[in-house]
C-alpha cells in the first residue's frame, strides 16, 4: 500500500491518537507538512518530468535494435513500467497537494478514487517493476553460469511470456486490494448535506487477514525482489570477476569480441540492479522495522510517516536513471543511444543481449 491510501490511513490514525494523547506527533505537524510539500510538490515532479523523457528514449533505443532477445524485451518492458510508475508518482504529488491546498482535487473527489485507483492501481506498477528487475538479475546470473544453455531461452518469445506472466500475476495477486475499502455517503450535520467517507469493508475490518495480506504483498513484491537482486547480482559479479581471464585465454579472437560485448552488457545490468538495490533498500528496511514492531502502516509515531515519505524519493529516482546507466556503462548501448541523435550511424546489432 502506498500513496493516498497510506496518507489517509495515517491521517485517520493520527487524529485518533491526538485525542488519546499517545504521543504520535513526535515531529510537529507543520514540519511534517513542509517535508511532504517539498517531497511531493517539489522533488517528485522534477524527477517525473526527467524520468519520462529518459525512459521514452530507452523505449526508442530498444525498439530500434535489430536483435531482440529476452534481455531486450525485459529492459524494454522495464522502461515502460518505469514510465507508469512515474505517472503514478505524479498522481501522488497531485493528491498530496490536494490534501493540503484542495487543488487540483477536492476532498470528495479524492475520496471517490481512493478505494480503486489509490488502493489497487497505485500499488501495482512498482511491484511489476520490482519483479521485472529481479528477472533481469536472475537471467544475467543464469547467463554467466550457463552461457551455452541460456541461448535457447534468451529469445524474444520467452521474454514476452515472462513479462506477460509478471503483469498477470501481479494484477491477480493484488485483487483483494479492490475489496478492502469502499466509499459511503453519510449525512453531515455540520454541512447539512451528504458527504462521502472511506470505510473498510467487512474484509478490511478483518485485521488478521488485512495485516497478513499487506505483509505477504510487501514480502513478495518488495523484500524478495530487493534482497533477491542483491544476492543474484553479488553471485553474478563474483563469477564474472573470477572467470573473466580464464575465458579470454580459452577463446578465439572472434569469440573474444562476442564475450567482450556480453561482458559489457553484464556490467551494465549489474550497475542497473545495484542501483535498484540501493534505491529500494531504505523503504525495504523501514517495512521490516514496521512489520516487526507494529501493525502494518499503523505507525506508533509520525517519524515513520516522514521516513516513508522521504524514502519515496529514491524509489522514484530508481525509475529515472536507467538511461544514464546504459549510456555510461555499456559501449554497445552507448552507440545505439548516439544513433538516436545522429542519422549517419547505423543501429548497432547486439548479439546475445
Amino acid at each position: 500500500m502506498n500513496g493516498s491510501v497510506q496518507q489517509t490511513q495515517m491521517t485517520q490514525m493520527s487524529n485518533a491518537t491526538e485525542h488519546t494523547g499517545s504521543g504520535y506527533y513526535v515531529i510537529p505537524k507543520e514540519t511534517v507538512q513542509l517535508i511532504k510539500t517539498l517531497t511531493f510538490c517539489g522533488i517528485i515532479p522534477v524527477l517525473v518530468l526527467v524520468g519520462l523523457v529518459l525512459n521514452t528514449l530507452c523505449c526508442i533505443m530498444f525498439y530500434k535494435l535489430k536483435t531482440i532477445t529476452s534481455t531486450v524485451v525485459l529492459l524494454f518492458s522495464l522502461a515502460i513500467t518505469d514510465n507508469i510508475i512515474l505517472l503514478v508518482a505524479a498522481m501522488n504529488s497531485l493528491s498530496t497537494a490536494s490534501s493540503y491546498y484542495q487543488i487540483p482535487f477536492t476532498i470528495q473527489q479524492r475520496i471517490q478514487v481512493i478505494p480503486y485507483f489509490d488502493t489497487y492501481f497505485n500499488a501495482i506498477p512498482a511491484r511489476i517493476g520490482n519483479t521485472i528487475t529481479l528477472l533481469i538479475s536472475l537471467e544475467r546470473l543464469f547467463c554467466v553460469l550457463q552461457p551455452m544453455k541460456i541461448k535457447q531461452y534468451s529469445s524474444k518469445k520467452y521474454g514476452i511470456i515472462a513479462v506477460a506472466f509478471v503483469y498477470i500475476f501481479t494484477f491477480t495477486m493484488c485483487l483483494p486490494l479492490l475489496f478492502i475499502y469502499r466509499t459511503k455517503e453519510i449525512y453531515s450535520n455540520k454541512t447539512a448535506s451528504f458527504v462521502s467517507i472511506i470505510q473498510p469493508t467487512e474484509l478490511g475490518r478483518n485485521e488478521a487477514f488485512s495485516d497478513s495480506f499487506y505483509v505477504t504483498m510487501a514480502t513478495l513484491f518488495k523484500l524478495v525482489p530487493v534482497f533477491g537482486v542483491m544476492l543474484s547480482s553479488t553471485i553474478t559479479g563474483g563469477v564474472v570477476l573470477t572467470s573473466a581471464r580464464r575465458r579470454v585465454k580459452m577463446t578465439t579472437s572472434s569469440q573474444v569480441t562476442s564475450n567482450q560485448k556480453e561482458m559489457q552488457v553484464t556490467r551494465t545490468l549489474l550497475f542497473l540492479t545495484f542501483s535498484f538495490f540501493v534505491c529500494q533498500l531504505p523503504t525495504g528496511i523501514l517495512m521490516i522495522i514496521i512489520f516487526i514492531g507494529m501493525t502494518p502502516y499503523k505507525y506508533t509515531s509520525n517519524i515513520f510517516e516522514v521516513a516513508m515519505s522521504v524514502g519515496y524519493i529514491p524509489q522514484v529516482l530508481n525509475s529515472c536513471i536507467n538511461f544514464i546507466i546504459y549510456y555510461k556503462t555499456g559501449e554497445v548501448y552507448r552507440k545505439e543511444i548516439k544513433s538516436l541523435f545522429c542519422r549517419k550511424d547505423e543501429p548497432t546489432k547486439i548479439n546475445g543481449t
